[in-house]
């Protein structure tokens, strides 16, 4: 028996989605100094110019780990409400999350520090924060896809063949 077979479009959706997103984390989020993961952050291995940009990002960078885990989880939970519930919750905090890099990069940059050579916000970006961006945003529409198909689904209503046959007919 097959996992995935079984499992509908908007779940596999999801489990790509969070592998997306932990694939991210060990993957160089900032290219400077030899491209920096969030790994590699999270464990307080990085430059000493990073810890003065970013003094407080160190436990916060779990978040987009668990969040990617989080989608993973989900991807397999039989109950569904709880599923959507936490996928759903799992691409918010990951999103989250990366618009929180984005806009203390864009603030550390505009206030003219010198950590990253005047570079653009975009250049110093890289291939992780852009995988767990489109991963995150791949996983909260599937999410809210699967919960619209739920939805629909639940107004679906079957009435008895006695309410049927007991409608006056338009003829």
């Amino acid at each position: 028996m097959n996992i995935l077979e079984d499992m509908p479009s908007s779940r596999i959706l999801v489990l790509v989605s969070g592998a997306i997103g932990v694939v991210a984390f060990f993957l160089p989020w900032y290219l400077y100094a030899n491209g920096v993961s969030l790994l590699s952050v999270a464990t307080y291995t990085s430059g000493p110019n990073f810890k003065e940009v970013f003094p407080g990002e160190f436990l916060l960078t779990w978040l987009e780990f668990v969040a990617g885990v989080a989608l993973i989880v989900s991807a397999f939970l039989p109950a569904k409400k709880v599923a959507d519930n936490m996928s759903l919750i799992g691409a918010v905090v990951g999103l989250l999350f990366a618009l929180y890099i984005f806009s203390t990069l864009l603030a550390t940059i505009a206030s003219g520090a010198t950590v990253f050579g005047g570079l653009n916000v975009l250049s110093v970006l890289g291939i992780g924060f852009w995988m767990a961006v489109v991963g995150f945003i791949a996983g909260l529409i599937s999410t809210l896809k699967g919960r619209r198909a739920a939805q629909g689904n639940e107004e679906q209503v079957e009435w008895p063949a006695e309410v049927v046959s007991a409608s006056p007919s338009k003829e």
